[in-house]
């Protein structure tokens, strides 16, 4: 370990000691248990910010040159700070080198803002598709070689590539994006567009084949994710329209989709009509709240391509979790029957 690694280590803590005491500051009288952990935590980072300003202030540390890493190593094997820093560095690295977890601070994005919710509900969705199966690769906090983790902005997309075997098992290789809050154009000449008066879905899925041998990949399929932070009967009133247009208007052309050698035939013979939505399913995403009213508005909705699906924090994503694996699953038939 070197000095700089220190002042570098040095550094992102008091970096994360500054975004822990804002987010702290806006949700003190407001969500007490939150505030509690964030107070742990930051109480945590302030110790190794201690601990580390001691260490560089020791009077041999002072008098050792900073390109004389052995002797820095030969003197801190001496020393319990070095010792305790040496290690905290080690776990540093190795947090860094695996998957990237989702904390649990993140958890906090709910019940504040229809805003944040929506940010909140993203996250889920990519922890529900990694629940079942899929691997995240890029972007977002996926992006090799961050320093921090990155603000959520409209139009960031998230890359995931997992298999999947349809129900005549045939094997499909799939990249997954999923598309933060991003206008979808009115132009014709890009991989998707919309003549629709409805253009920003909160949460966007395209589904990719990636199965031919020289690694290509084509857009097959999309799923649209919208987070309405209000009781389904209410969504049923006011955002009808607007989830029917996510189903029935989001298109694509032949240039961009359907483009692998294995569907040529039914291009050829008009099988995939281009003209119909690529949009397969919309999902919901509501804090479901227990009542007889809400069971019944699920129960109408059973069937439809607009699916509600409850997601509030504690309740886990299973039920998102049956929603990609049972939309993902029918696409993945439906295009392999049309290679057949």
């Amino acid at each position: 370990m070197t000095i700089e690694e220190l002042v570098y280590v040095l550094k992102r803590v008091n970096y994360l000691i500054q975004k822990i005491e804002n987010f702290s500051g806006l949700l003190h009288r407001k969500v007490n248990s939150q505030h509690n952990s964030f107070r742990d935590d930051l109480s945590r980072l302030k110790s190794y910010k201690d601990e580390i300003l001691d260490f560089l202030n020791c009077s041999w540390m002072r008098n050792t040159s900073l390109k004389n890493a052995h002797e820095v190593n030969l003197l801190g094997n001496m020393n319990y700070k070095y010792i305790f820093i040496t290690k905290f560095v080690k776990k540093l690295r190795l947090a860094a080198s695996k998957l990237t977890a989702f904390h649990r601070q993140y958890e906090y994005y709910w019940h504040r803002t229809d805003l944040l919710y929506e940010i909140w509900g993203y996250i889920q969705a990519i922890k529900s598709l990694e629940n079942i199966g899929f691997k995240p690769i890029d972007g977002w906090i996926f992006n090799k070689g961050r320093e921090c983790f990155d603000e959520l902005k409209d139009g960031t997309a998230v890359t995931m590539v997992g298999d999947r075997v349809s129900s005549s098992e045939n094997h499909h290789l799939l990249k997954i994006r999923i598309i933060y809050n991003q206008r979808i154009s009115a132009n014709k000449n890009v991989p998707v567009w919309t003549n629709g008066s409805h253009n920003w879905p909160d949460i966007r899925v395209d589904l990719y084949d990636t199965s031919d041998v020289d690694g290509s990949k084509t857009l097959i399929g999309m799923l649209v994710l919208d987070t309405k932070y209000r009781r389904l009967r209410n969504v049923e009133h006011d955002a009808w329209d607007q989830l029917a247009s996510y189903l029935d208007q989001i298109k694509t052309s032949e240039k961009y989709a359907f483009t692998l050698k294995r569907y040529e035939s039914a291009k050829n013979h008009s099988i995939i009509d281009f003209s119909k939505s690529i949009v397969s399913a919309v999902s919901i995403l509501y804090p479901r709240i227990v009542s007889d009213q809400d069971d019944d508005l699920v129960q109408k909705f059973t069937g439809k391509d607009i699916i509600p699906v409850g997601l509030i924090p504690g309740n886990g994503t299973v039920d998102l979790d049956s929603f990609f694996n049972e939309q993902i699953s029918k696409r993945i038939d439906r295009v392999d029957h049309w290679t057949d």
